[in-house]
């Protein structure tokens, strides 16, 4: 045996097993030394990470791994990073996680993973540059389409991987609000993805079968996997229905019957997956075309939880019937606190004038089914002395020369005309401006009703 040889077997260091990147298994004065291979030390960095009480040394994980953020108390739980930081747009810090494969920061909570969707023509896709207040918590599927799908012109794909919402949509300005008014009653803060499917259907019958509805199936079906993913409850809390004037073919039964087939459509697919159904939220029509089907459909929903939050006559639209930014934010809010209050059961609805009768010569009643006693404004929305009211006899119309409350009921009113014909029809807020309401910003739903005889 050389001396050479000697040393690597006999001396105060030596080699035991060398292959053929090096040496596997040496000595020294202390003991074998064994080279790992990486993926041996990250199984130990992974279990060690999971240890209770670690800290630097004993599983520390360098906050470099989330990313270029104020990050700190790393751990890692299977495919998640989980730590602290302080983000842009969140007042103090909190919990956040981030998958270890990479990927946007979301909010750490304890779940569900609300979805809060909708379905409906293209005014529904408007997108705005901009960011959700709250970005880490209002999230959407990551298949790199951000809030707006594919407008029905292709089909989604699926994925459990999630992502910040990139643009403003009425759905992520839906999510703020709705985390807006928890945080400020110290309520938990879910992980909410939103996401607006639409396509260019002319009838809600063919918006029940087309593309923009096989497309919010597949979004329910990817709430579902990034829920696993997470490992936190999947919830379909709320799909909001944006569609009336695109109908340009239906009659009223038709298109009643349509939007029905839409809501048992979404039933059906959340159901099969043993989820419950979420609340329908829709906006009465503003531009005249579908009162009649939209005030049925509000006063009989049938099976379904289906809620309007406002009149549309309440927000501004540009040249293009585009809601502005500013009514986009106002629309969200409405559908936050109808959403809200429908997932906490609260009674809660905009006021819906159910009947007129003539009970005198000049004098026309009005019953609605408000939640609080009426308010007549003629100036917010600029409805005019009228508040958004006219009847019509069989010669023409009626002028209405006053409107009060009803001595006997606060949700009830007297609409006083010259007209010497019997009045046979009431209209309010077709089309135009209304000035009725129970609480600030609850406008009463356009209404299209027959005067009766008392």
């Amino acid at each position: 045996m050389s001396d050479r040889d000697h040393r690597v077997l006999r001396g105060d260091s030596g080699v035991l097993l060398r292959v053929g990147n090096g040496t596997a298994i040496g000595y020294d004065d202390t003991g074998l030394i064994l080279r790992l291979s990486d993926k041996v030390v990250d199984d130990l960095r992974d279990r060690l990470s999971l240890a209770p009480g670690n800290g630097a040394g004993a599983g520390w994980i360098d906050p470099a791994v989330v990313g270029d953020i104020d990050a700190w108390n790393v751990t890692r739980n299977g495919s998640w990073y989980h730590f602290d930081a302080q983000l842009p747009g969140y007042p103090h810090p909190r919990r956040f996680r981030r998958p270890v494969a990479g990927g946007h920061v979301v909010a750490d909570v304890a779940g569900p993973l609300l979805a809060v969707l909708s379905i409906g023509g293209a005014r529904r896709a408007r997108a705005l540059p901009g960011r959700a207040a709250m970005a880490a918590h209002v999230l959407c599927p990551a298949d790199d389409l951000g809030a707006v799908g594919l407008a029905g012109v292709e089909l989604a794909q699926p994925t459990a991987g999630l992502e910040q919402a990139r643009e403003v949509t009425l759905d992520t300005l839906v999510a703020d609000a709705l985390l807006a008014v928890r945080r400020a009653q110290g309520r938990a803060l879910p992980l909410i993805l939103a996401r607006a499917e639409t396509d260019a259907s002319t009838s809600a019958a063919a918006l029940a079968e087309g593309a923009a509805m096989a497309n919010l199936e597949q979004t329910i079906d990817n709430t579902v996997a990034a829920a696993a993913a997470l490992g936190v409850a999947p919830r379909i809390a709320t799909v909001a229905i944006d569609y009336g004037a695109e109908d340009v073919i239906s009659d009223v039964a038709s298109h009643i019957a349509g939007i029905r087939a839409v809501m048992a459509r979404i039933s059906a697919k959340v159901a099969s997956l043993g989820l419950h159904e979420p609340v329908f939220v829709m906006r009465a029509d503003e531009t005249g075309t579908r009162v009649r089907e939209h005030w049925e459909l509000s006063v009989f929903p049938g099976d379904h939880r289906l809620i309007f939050s406002a009149p549309g006559y309440a927000f501004a639209f540009d040249d293009t019937h585009r809601p502005t930014a500013e009514a986009m934010q106002a629309m969200a809010r409405a559908e936050a606190q109808a959403i809200d209050a429908a997932l906490s059961r609260e009674a809660w609805h905009c006021p819906r004038l159910l009947l007129a009768e003539t009970e005198a010569p000049g004098r026309v009643r009005v019953v609605s089914d408000a939640l609080n006693p009426l308010v007549l404004d003629p100036l917010t929305l600029g409805a005019g002395g009228d508040h958004g009211f006219s009847l019509e006899t069989g010669e023409g119309r009626a002028k209405i020369t006053g409107v009060s409350l009803a001595d006997d009921d606060d949700r009830a009113l007297i609409l006083a005309h010259d007209g010497a014909a019997r009045v046979q029809k009431l209209h309010y807020a077709v089309g135009r401006a209304g000035g009725l309401c129970d609480m600030p910003g609850r406008w009463a739903l356009p209404a299209i009703l027959p005067v009766g005889q008392c």
